[in-house]
């Protein structure tokens, strides 16, 4: 029997998410180290854009929605976001987002994993977010228009002790 079959999904992905975490942190860190926090944000901006295109088409890979699939319905764009969200949502990621209405829905975190990592790194005065660029580029390159409210361009969580805002969705 393999240490695969031993662990809990649950713990398994948690696991795995953490490590990816992990990963991210200490590649911009690094990157931030090498090349200063300007050059870090710009490539940290471009390498979220295309991972977060490849894992979204794997997304609609494994739920069965074909990539040439024109989504064409609030529900068919929700079946894919819910399912991106309890795919790479972790234990630790305390945010949450609700549908508010046909095609609008809000989002909060409360406690920003990044934020937290950022702020000890020292770089919260120059760091440009990269959750916000996964999602946006989920609904980019699903051929998903998009609004969101407000824009973001800094780290709210300093300012306002949280990071919220919605999303209008365009079918």
């Amino acid at each position: 029997m393999s240490i695969i079959d031993n662990i809990d999904k649950a713990e398994l992905k948690e696991l795995l998410i953490k490590n990816w975490m992990t990963h991210d942190a200490m590649w911009l860190y690094h990157c931030v180290n090498q090349c200063g926090i300007d050059a870090a944000n710009t490539i940290n901006q471009a390498a979220v854009k295309s991972m977060a295109s490849i894992e979204i088409q794997r997304i609609r890979k494994i739920i069965g929605i074909p990539k040439d699939k024109k989504i064409e319905t609030i529900a068919e764009f929700m079946t894919i976001f819910e399912s991106a969200m309890e795919i790479v949502k972790g234990e630790f990621m305390d945010f949450s987002y609700s549908e508010i209405a046909d095609g609008i829905f809000s989002w909060k975190w409360n406690k920003c994993f990044a934020y937290e990592g950022i702020k000890g790194l020292g770089l919260l005065d120059h760091y440009k977010c990269g959750i916000l660029t996964r999602i946006n580029s989920w609904f980019d390159t699903l051929g998903v228009k998009y609004e969101l409210s407000p824009v973001i361009n800094t780290c709210m969580m300093p300012i306002k002790g949280s990071c919220e805002g919605q999303y209008r969705i365009f079918l």
